[in-house]
């Protein structure tokens, strides 16, 4: 694996964000486009230091023995055998605690319950009376016990329903991994930000990423890693090895994203 430069990313401050508008005469909108782009590329870089040391190919071989696994258990659950002794033991409310109001509504035949508006009312006002904020799993625990009942007799759809969630992003990235022939994603701050700025080229410049000196793409990589207060040395020849070595990528990311399981 490639070794990674020490990272040195921050966002552009107010005389960066007002070099960027000057220089690159950004309307609005661009400038909006831009911001998303680069709160990205701060999320990516923050990224870059908990990345785990594994080789590319290590990564694969263990997500493709996880997705074997989830694919045996698949397989398993669809024995009738299996579906039947999960039928007959006390599953506890084990899978309504687990899944949420949102998940279980792509299983068939549940229909999403309604939460009193006596016990939200009584809830809001307590809260209130506290001076406290109404916590996620206060709202949740209003419905769990609804749930728990919904699910009580469908187990086996609920662990079903749950592994294909869980497999979801594994199955996503090697799928991924097998479209990019081998391909990368950025290894360095400077390459994720020149990456993102490429991918979304034609919102921010309305143009397509380009390596040519002269090209409004070029100057928008100069004048927004100046003001993220990169080094200047070697813009040219960055901006250039970053498109050819990350073609692949660029080209995958501007598909169309999948769906979520059932949401086909």
């Amino acid at each position: 694996m490639d070794d990674l430069a020490e990272l040195e990313f921050t966002l552009p401050d107010q005389k960066g964000w007002a070099d960027i508008k000057r220089l690159c005469k950004l309307k609005k909108a661009q400038i909006n486009a831009l911001e998303s782009t680069l709160a990205e590329a701060a999320d990516r870089c923050e990224e870059l230091k908990k990345k785990s040391d594994l080789p590319d190919k290590d990564i694969k071989s263990a997500l493709k023995s996880l997705d074997k696994a989830f694919e045996r258990l698949t397989l398993q659950l669809g024995r009738k055998d299996i579906q039947d002794a999960l039928a007959a033991i006390e599953n506890g409310g084990a899978i309504g605690f687990l899944l949420s109001s949102s998940a279980i509504k792509q299983l068939e035949g549940i229909k999403d319950p309604a939460v009193s508006t006596l016990e939200l009312n009584r809830l809001i006002n307590q809260k209130r009376h506290l001076g406290q904020a109404v916590l996620h799993s206060e709202l949740d625990r209003l419905c769990l016990a609804d749930r728990q009942r919904l699910l009580h007799h469908s187990m086996m759809d609920g662990m079903s329903l749950a592994i294909e969630h869980l497999r979801a992003p594994i199955t996503s990235w090697l799928m991924q991994a097998k479209q990019n022939k081998g391909g990368r994603q950025p290894k360095s701050d400077r390459e994720w930000v020149i990456f993102l700025l490429a991918r979304d080229a034609e919102l921010i410049i309305d143009d397509q990423p380009s390596n040519n000196v002269r090209s409004k793409f070029f100057n928008l990589c100069t004048v927004v890693l100046n003001a993220c207060k990169f080094d200047e040395v070697g813009y040219e020849e960055a901006v250039d090895r970053c498109l050819e070595k990350y073609n692949e990528w660029l080209a995958w990311s501007r598909l169309s994203p999948l769906t979520a399981p059932g949401q086909d």
